[in-house]
């Protein structure tokens, strides 16, 4: 079985409910960039759609870095909740 993402990845706490991507200069949207189980649901399934379309040698587990750039990317594929 191979790995889908790595323990580093999981440890940083990307995939926690509460995680919010908003710092810095995003810190003002921290509460609009906060993981929900939907955001959740929806990113671990693409994820795991992209992991299972790759052919069995090019897979490799998703690293900090992978995980950031996808959820920091969700917010835009996600329609207007209002």
């Amino acid at each position: 079985m191979q790995k889908f993402a790595t323990h580093e990845s999981i440890s940083i706490g990307y995939f926690n409910r509460d995680y919010s991507g908003g710092t810095g200069v995003l810190a003002a949207w921290s509460a609009e960039l906060r993981n929900t189980p939907k955001i959740l649901d929806l990113l671990i399934q693409r994820m795991r759609t992209d992991f299972e379309r790759l052919t069995p040698r090019m897979r490799k587990p998703y690293g900090p870095k992978d995980v950031v750039s996808r959820n920091d990317l969700r917010p835009c594929f996600l329609p207007n909740p209002t």
